[in-house]
């Protein structure tokens, strides 16, 4: 949306969707012509970054996932390297949440947090349906926090026996004693799955590169209409707001807790929900998180 929005209004706009060597090196030729250079998530080589620091064409680095790690948490030097070379090289560093803001203000420059977005209006109003259905999207990189919570979901199951977990992603899951049912991720059946199910759930770790995500996942579930029972870790706590759109839970027996709350009541899910899906509509539409974006970048060039 942010291309498009700047060729509807007359801007002349040249993408590298897969910048290699050889377009590194073309669009450091290129950089001589624009009046701007937007890096969204790429790291790009330090000689790259170095040539492209000799340009007066300013540039606006954009990320949102802690590309300096490793997926383990442990730090990367070639990562670290490319890392601090994008980001002191920049005029403006566009981060996904506080965090990621934190590590670029640590580098000395300017900064500003853009949060993750999604497209409202694919996530649609559906019949729910009969049996309460707890729903986790993801996909099997990320399964790795189903299963560090996996005695938690056998407490769930022993306290409500008729609950469900619908798993939406690429690989199978199962509970001792609960009814879980596992759907491949797809675009056209994405917001139907969703939108008929009750709560929506976020389990996820604390560590280093679980601070770095931008909780995708909740501003789906709220854009789908559905509370939230999220893990108080990284930007989660950011998006979910506790006791209005959903809770925030750190023990088992929390977790617990706010599922009985929610599957006791109708109109406190209902609530909640719709709560959510405003707050998505002000702060995390694509629409909005564009137009902000596109304002900052103006900024830059002028």
């Amino acid at each position: 949306p942010i291309v498009d929005r700047l060729r509807a209004r007359g801007d002349h706009v040249t993408v590298f969707n897969e910048p290699n060597l050889v377009s590194q090196l073309h669009l450091v030729l290129l950089a001589t012509q624009c009046n701007l250079i937007f890096v969204q998530r790429k790291l790009l080589s330090t000689a790259v970054v170095w040539l492209l620091s000799k340009v007066s064409t300013p540039i606006v680095f954009d990320y949102d996932d802690a590309i300096f790690l490793r997926s383990s948490g442990l730090l990367s030097r070639t990562r670290q390297a490319r890392y601090r070379a994008i980001t002191r090289s920049s005029h403006l560093v566009l981060a996904g949440n506080s965090y990621l803001q934190r590590a670029a203000e640590s580098e000395g420059v300017p900064s500003a947090v853009v949060p993750t977005s999604v497209e409202l209006e694919r996530y649609g109003t559906f019949e729910k349906e009969e049996c309460l259905t707890m729903v986790w999207i993801g996909s099997r990189s990320t399964a790795r926090y189903l299963e560090k919570h996996r005695e938690m979901f056998s407490s769930i199951a022993r306290r409500f026996p008729s609950i469900r977990l619908r798993v939406i992603g690429d690989f199978h899951f199962d509970v001792r004693g609960m009814q879980v049912e596992c759907f491949g991720w797809s675009e056209s059946s994405e917001s139907q799955l969703l939108g008929s199910s009750h709560i929506g759930i976020a389990p996820m770790s604390d560590g280093a590169w679980t601070r770095g995500k931008c909780a995708l996942k909740v501003i789906q579930y709220m854009a789908a209409g559905l509370p939230v029972v999220s893990s108080n870790v990284g930007a989660n706590r950011d998006v979910v707001s506790h006791g209005k759109t959903g809770f925030l839970v750190d023990t088992p027996d929390a977790w617990c807790e706010a599922i009985d709350q929610l599957a006791g009541s109708d109109e406190l899910r209902g609530s909640m929900g719709a709560a959510g899906r405003s707050r998505v509509e002000q702060q995390y539409n694509q629409v909005v998180v564009a137009a902000r974006t596109i304002a900052l970048l103006d900024e830059v060039v002028s």
